[in-house]
């Protein structure tokens, strides 16, 4: 079940991800959502109604999934970008918001495994879009 605007669990911060607990349905109902979804790249777990550090993004280019578990943004750059955003949550709503041009994310994958990811332009603003729903704000258009 997706979670619309103005629902208040849209403003709550998500809880960190045990890295033995099982995910699967949350992760099923999430990939079910994104694929019968052309236009969506991301969703997180807040967007379903689940207040757990988990998001799945879309390679736009093969349409692969890629499954962010208690991410956290290390670092960003001081270089900043506008970037053009619709939100899953905000159903018609688009505009621009000003997002770091790159960042570092450091996060836990499918099988538990730590990585660190450089992530720039598309991505990284699709990132921070996602980390800052498990944050418990929504976009904020300049």
């Amino acid at each position: 079940m997706k979670i619309f605007f103005p629902n208040r669990i849209l403003y709550k911060k998500s809880k960190k991800i045990k890295l033995n607990e099982n995910i699967n349905s949350i992760l099923n109902v999430m990939k079910k959502e994104i694929i019968h979804n052309a236009n969506y790249v991301a969703i997180s777990s807040v967007q379903i109604g689940i207040l757990k550090r988990l998001f799945l993004i879309k390679n736009i280019f093969n349409k692969k999934y890629f499954l962010f578990k208690n991410p956290k943004i290390i670092w960003k750059s001081k270089k900043k970008i506008y970037s053009y955003e619709g939100c899953i949550s905000i159903p018609n709503f688009y505009g621009y918001i000003l997002r770091n041009k790159e960042i570092l994310l450091e996060t836990y994958c499918v099988n538990n495994y730590y990585h660190k990811f450089f992530f720039k332009n598309f991505y990284s603003c699709c990132i921070q879009h996602e980390v800052d729903h498990l944050n418990g704000k929504l976009i904020n258009m300049v």
